[in-house]
């Protein structure tokens, strides 16, 4: 949501809004870790597999983003949302 925000009333182009997008993920992430480590919640084994392959991914994903013209960026986004929307209106009915 907020890398179309970006996009449409800050007129970031796709790959700088999707790049502020995940600074923004960062501190909200980190924030939300350190609240639910304190009421002690957290599966550390569970969340260090996913951290791990969360970053081999991210690291991946942000190499080819840089490599793909804005177009492709843009059209896979696309793609994606509406293929998230049409999974949660299946689900719904």
């Amino acid at each position: 949501m907020l890398t179309a925000v970006f996009v449409l009333l800050f007129g970031l182009t796709f790959l700088q809004s999707v790049a502020t997008t995940k600074v923004v993920n960062v501190f909200s992430s980190a924030v939300a870790t350190v609240i639910f480590a304190w009421h002690g919640v957290v599966d550390y084994k569970l969340g260090t597999v996913l951290g791990v392959t969360m970053f081999l991914g991210a690291l991946v994903g942000g190499l080819v983003a840089m490599r793909l013209p804005a177009v492709w960026l843009r059209l896979i986004f696309i793609v994606a949302v509406v293929a998230l929307a049409a999974k949660m209106f299946t689900s719904l009915i």
